[in-house]
């Protein structure tokens, strides 16, 4: 597995950090970063690290996210980051939504967002719900251009269906949501992979089905554990992403979860690879992203060759 090893880590606060939203323009003498936006104490600010995630962009040019805390209630928001009229100008941030908590709303979304063709949002929060371990909900535009988008949780986590999803959502061509949560399951509270499938009459319940149960070194199997990061299809259809821990060594493996043969039901598991440290790294965070030749890019948060870090630790590669 080929990698590259940072030289440097940069650790930022677990309080105070300010969340910049960068626009790269790329030419062919180098890259220029702008800063279109600075979060304010107020909006959305204190940010754990593993719950940055990538920006959902529509074809307006509107940027799309989410932060862990911040908001009237400091327990997350989604908000709209809009274009300037004027080329130069100030980008305008719109709250959509401030998550509550409480038994009737989520709280500390994580994972990028995903849009359907009828342009409503959807995420997972970390906490928050009747059980306070995670949700699934939807945004809805509003109907006029200065209304407000409308929030429906459409699951709400228990722990043995998973709890805490970390993860960002992946939306396919019928509707169904998948994502991770990073606990709960069968075995070893590890995890799993989980589909949302939305019902067939309006204002029903959607229904949850497990498709993996990480069980880490429980009973015996290798298997990963604690999945982190964003998901992502191949162009099979499966489902790829990564586990913090678990695998061969226990520090953290890539996964493909493949869907049932015709006529059945039972998704496969396996592990593509299991990280073996410290060279190649170990504790991938990330998530993974594909390109089309079907390899497989990410990050760990260890490992790797650099002397800048402390041996034991590493400064992470990507892979």
């Amino acid at each position: 597995m080929r990698h590259h090893s940072f030289g440097t880590r940069v650790y930022l606060p677990f309080i105070q950090i300010i969340l910049t939203a960068l626009l790269v323009i790329t030419s062919a003498f180098g890259q220029t970063v702008t800063t279109i936006h600075n979060f304010g104490a107020n909006e959305q600010s204190q940010v754990p690290i593993e719950f940055w995630r990538e920006l959902l962009a529509d074809n307006q040019g509107n940027l799309y996210g989410t932060t862990f805390f911040g908001g009237s209630s400091s327990l997350g928001t989604v908000f709209e980051l809009s274009p300037p009229a004027v080329s130069g100008g100030s980008w305008t941030e719109t709250v959509l939504h401030t998550f509550v908590g409480g038994s009737n709303d989520g709280a500390n979304p994580g994972g990028k967002l995903v849009v359907d063709s009828a342009g409503n949002l959807y995420g997972a929060t970390y906490s928050g719900g009747q059980r306070g371990v995670g949700t699934v909900y939807e945004l809805t535009p509003p109907s006029t251009s200065r209304g407000s988008w409308t929030e429906n949780v459409l699951y709400q986590f228990t722990g043995p269906g998973g709890l805490n999803p970390g993860s960002g959502l992946l939306l396919d061509a019928l509707g169904n949501l998948y994502g991770s949560t990073e606990g709960g399951g069968s075995c070893n509270n590890a995890g799993i992979i989980f589909e949302l499938s939305p019902p067939s009459v309006s204002g029903a319940a959607w229904t949850e089905t497990i498709l993996h149960n990480f069980r880490g070194g429980c009973h015996g199997n290798v298997d990963g554990s604690v999945p982190v990061g964003d998901l992502t299809f191949s162009k099979s259809g499966a489902i790829l992403g990564a586990t913090f821990w678990g695998g061969t060594l226990g520090i953290g493996t890539v996964f493909e979860i493949t869907p049932p043969p015709a006529g059945q039901t039972q998704w496969g598991g396996r592990i593509i690879y299991s990280f073996e440290g410290p060279t190649d790294g170990y504790h991938p965070l990330g998530g993974v992203i594909t390109d089309h030749a079907g390899n497989l890019y990410g990050t760990t948060q260890n490992g790797g060759t650099s002397s800048a870090c402390p041996s034991f630790e590493g400064c992470g590669t990507v892979f």
